[in-house]
């Protein structure tokens, strides 16, 4: 009871509350440990209980018909959720998933209204001041919201500025390529024009995938089967090769080798992103990247696990946030809310497991045989 007692006493809701009172709501309250990422509530499920967080972080968020699952809250040890719903008898409107491993008190209506009853003075004015700074919050997060679409209504004119400017000298040089192919028997000169080819279509492409994540993503997605083998190698030719280089070891375990069906230069550009995260996670010490490929039933799975700084929780859950940076003056804040509208557009999965000092690890997880025809990239 002595440690309830100590936990309940930095709670927000209950900041205040006389010993002797945090004695008679201490039984009002039950412990609930909830393992990392378990779902707490789900959306539409009724709201019949209020959540103290006595230790961990839990994540609430929304399903967005063009961002997918979207952070609206991370609640912090000490804060209380679910109160809402309670009160307005109605069902939740988000879903809440542990952040980590996580200690709840939950405490039922009658619980609530006995809480009310023996600290009349205390209770209720925590809880205003809590929804007083909810709003507040709320009001930033809508004018972020605008700003953001200001911004990324102004970066894709610029995108298509530039798409505009690259496409005649890019079209030069892959047209010089053409012809270097064409007159030159030499293998390894044809081999270096292959690759400037193929370096020019990843920069056009680069640049149309930056202009339709920008303006609502208005171009289909050309899938196609490869290997997995050969998505490895395109990692390899355009980032994982370079690493060892930079004091970084790349270990690979591929358990499936057999074909997936994806568009491949905005999958490998996906992939891509996380990988660059992972180098500048491991900048300048080094460390250690492993790329996993597998395959379960119908879904192929690729980890990208590194040795770097890591992250917080709340750095973690808003990393597939537009123009969130964090320990990168230079980084724009939108590789990876791209690499999220690509699986997206999939119709896959994309998580982010990391700790501060341990490391962090992507899961992006896409179906066999794809989506379908037809598909666009959302954001």
């Amino acid at each position: 009871m002595t440690d309830l007692l100590d936990l309940l006493r930095g709670n927000r809701l209950l900041r205040g509350c006389p010993e002797d009172v945090l004695g008679q709501i201490a039984p009002l309250v039950s412990r609930l440990a909830v393992p990392d990422r378990a779902v707490i509530f789900r959306v539409g499920e009724p709201g019949d209980a209020m959540f103290l967080v006595l230790a961990g972080s839990v994540r609430l968020s929304r399903r967005d018909a063009q961002k997918g699952e979207e952070t609206v809250a991370l609640v912090p040890a000490g804060e209380f959720f679910g109160d809402m719903a309670l009160l307005d008898e109605e069902p939740h409107v988000v879903q809440a998933t542990a952040a980590g491993e996580t200690l709840l008190g939950r405490v039922d209506r009658p619980g609530v209204e006995e809480m009310l009853r023996l600290a009349p003075h205390v209770v209720p004015l925590n809880f205003v001041r809590t929804v007083h700074a909810r709003i507040k919050e709320s009001h930033r997060h809508f004018t972020e919201e605008i700003l953001r679409g200001e911004r990324l209504y102004h970066v894709g004119t610029m995108a298509g500025a530039i798409i505009h400017d690259f496409k005649n000298p890019l079209t030069a040089i892959r047209c010089a390529c053409d012809l270097l192919e064409a007159r030159d028997h030499d293998e390894t000169h044809r081999r270096v024009a292959e690759i400037i080819k193929g370096s020019v279509e990843r920069m056009l492409g680069m640049t149309q995938e930056l202009l339709d994540y920008t303006l609502g993503g208005n171009s289909p997605l050309k899938f196609e089967p490869i290997s997995v083998d050969g998505i490895v190698a395109g990692l390899d030719e355009q980032c994982l090769g370079d690493l060892p280089r930079r004091g970084i070891a790349v270990e690979r375990q591929i358990d499936y080798h057999g074909k997936v069906r994806v568009d491949v230069l905005r999958f490998e550009r996906a992939l891509l992103n996380i990988i660059k995260n992972a180098r500048e996670a491991m900048t300048p010490g080094g460390g250690r990247l492993r790329l996993t490929v597998s395959r379960q039933e119908d879904w192929v799975t690729f980890e990208i696990e590194d040795t770097g700084r890591g992250m917080s929780p709340e750095v973690a859950a808003m990393i597939f946030e537009p123009f969130f940076t964090h320990g990168k003056p230079e980084g724009t804040g939108l590789g990876m809310p791209m690499a999220r509208s690509v699986v997206d557009a999939h119709r896959g999965t994309i998580r982010v497991e990391s700790q501060p000092g341990q490391g962090t690890r992507f899961e992006v997880r896409v179906p066999v045989d794809g989506p379908g025809e037809g598909h666009k990239p959302g954001h």
